[in-house]
């Protein structure tokens, strides 16, 4: 596995450097940052054009861990390549109607099992049930496959 991580501030912009020193290469990119950014702009359009074969996944927080510090109102990212590792995506919409248990089970519903071993799973830490969430989809995962993630965070902000 090769691993590239970079922060922006807004004093600062990119640093070390700008993103995509792995370019297509890589295949998973994660990047949290503050909600504020979100609302000026789409700070994943530049991730989309730096990474092109990559899913890059994310979420708003309630401050960016970058190295050993924690910062608010950045971006942190972090490409990944991997030699033999197939990675897939999947999203659902949360309907206000619907339990959380019910939306974990249809993102599960998502997956083919054949090989699958982990799932990494960000949601609305507003809009759903945590642990309703995780129960849908462990319920609906092959037994065996891991799952690990976070719920979206704002701080104090409320939107």
């Amino acid at each position: 596995m090769i691993v590239e991580q970079t922060l922006w501030t807004k004093e600062s912009g990119w640093q070390p450097n700008s993103p995509g020193k792995l370019g297509a290469g890589a295949g998973l990119v994660f990047a949290f940052g503050s909600s504020e950014l979100f609302h000026e702009g789409d700070p994943g359009a530049e991730l989309r054009a730096a990474y092109p074969n990559a899913h890059v996944i994310g979420c708003s927080t309630a401050g960016e861990i970058h190295d050993q510090h924690v910062h608010d109102g950045t971006l942190t990212v972090t490409a990944l390549h991997f030699a033999s590792t197939v990675v897939r995506a999947a999203k659902v919409a949360i309907s206000p109607e619907e339990s959380s248990r019910a939306v974990g089970s249809r993102l599960a519903a998502q997956f083919d099992g054949t090989g699958l071993v982990h799932v990494f799973v960000l949601s609305d830490g507003l809009a759903v049930n945590g642990s309703e969430l995780v129960a849908g989809l462990a319920a609906g995962l092959p037994a065996g496959v891991s799952l690990t993630g976070g719920l979206s965070g704002d701080g104090d902000r409320k939107s």
